[in-house]
Order: structure tokens, then sequence, then C-alpha cells
């Protein structure tokens, strides 16, 4: 089991050429203006799991850095009646029950099996905002697992962080979908939402979601950016 579950870790070769072609392919940033809504502006920062195509959300699901069983597996797009990993640290509502809407969510193993530091990289568009402008980003999320992290990261290793969802979410493990909002840094072109898991606690079978990602130009996620 050891073996087998080192076999699904990336190589340095691997790591090295998907990160080449990673920045090859953002070569070009997408510059969203305020107010000024256009086809590859303010939408390329939104998710919009309901197009049949993934042409609605333009960021990796398998992004930089990703590895473990999430490697080439990445947030999967799932259904409100999605069958939860696990009747207490499972999801069990859709985001929103008046709808259809999909939902991103990324699945841990638990202690089953041999834990590698199992990890779900959600990488954005490369962008560009005006000086001295504040965007927030805002999402939904759904954890109920403990030991499992949730981060938004300006790089995909996640040494430069700016928000915790232990550390800042009113609710981090309700069992239920909560709204957070998440002021953007200053100058930066790209965010990372991660998902890990804590090697050094004992881990359950568990499941992150992550829906509704849009950016606001207020703390209260009431007015869209443009």
């Amino acid at each position: 089991m050891e073996r087998l579950a080192e076999t699904l870790l990336p190589t340095a070769t691997e790591i090295a050429r998907d990160e080449e072609k990673d920045h090859s392919a953002d070569s070009k940033s997408i510059l969203i203006v305020p107010n000024e809504e256009s086809e590859n502006g303010c939408k390329s920062l939104e998710c919009n799991l309901e197009e049949s195509n993934d042409e609605g959300c333009l960021y990796r699901r398998v992004g930089t850095g990703a590895k473990g069983e999430g490697y080439r597996v990445g947030w999967k797009v799932a259904h409100q009646s999605a069958t939860p990993s696990n009747p207490l640290t499972g999801i069990h509502s859709p985001p929103d029950a008046a709808s259809d809407l999909n939902f991103l969510v990324a699945d841990f193993p638990g202690y089953a099996k041999s834990r590698k530091g199992h990890r779900f990289v959600l990488e954005s568009p490369e962008f560009l905002l005006e000086d001295n402008t504040e965007a927030y980003l805002s999402f939904k999320k759904y954890m109920a697992t403990q030991g499992i992290e949730l981060l938004v990261c300006t790089d995909w290793r996640g040494s430069s962080c700016f928000w915790d969802a232990f550390q800042n979410s009113a609710d981090p493990f309700g069992r239920k979908w909560t709204k957070e909002v998440v002021k953007l840094p200053n100058n930066i072109n790209k965010f990372f939402i991660i998902s890990t898991q804590d090697e050094t606690e004992r881990a359950n079978v568990g499941q992150i979601g992550i829906s509704s990602i849009r950016i606001f130009s207020d703390a209260e996620a009431t007015k869209p950016f443009c």
C-alpha cells in the first residue's frame, strides 16, 4: 500500500514540466477595471460551473503544486445530489437549495490510505487591477472535517497566504455552506485556493466544497466589482 501510494505523487520532473507549462499559458494578464464589464474582464474571476464545457470557469482545477490523490484529479465538479463521502464529514446539501448549482469538491481519503500531503490547488487566471483599487473575493464554502485546511494564497506553495478558514471564517466547520469575503492584497496578479490535510492529525475521510466564486468592490460583497 505504501508503494502504491507513492506512485500517486508527482515526480520532480513532472512538477517542473507542469510549472513550465503553467507559466507559459499565463503569459498575458487580463485587465479588470471597476464598473467596466467586458468579455474577458470580471467574468474571468468568476466560476460559473453551470456551463457544460467548462468555459464558464477559467480556474485551473489541478493547479500548480497539486499532489497526492488530488494530483491530476484536482477539484471535481459535483452536483447537489453528490453522495457524501462520510455521514459526518461529507457535503449533504447544495449551495443554493432553490437551484441546481454545481460546486467544486476536494475529496480527502482519510486514514485508510497513506497520507502523503494530499493537496488540492484551485488556481485563478492571471489578472491586473488598476492601482489603488480595492477588490474582494467572495465564495461559498462547506467544511466539516477537522484537520483539513482551506487557504487563499498568493503563491502555489502556500508560503504567503492572506486568508485561512480556521482563523478568518466566522464558522469554519459548521457543516453548512457559508459565504466568505476575502480582501485581495494590492499588487497581486494571481491567487490560489489551497486545501490540504494536516499530516500530524488522524484524518477522517472528508470533503471541502467551494461555490459562487466572484469579485466585489465592497467588504460585504453586495456590489459587483463590474
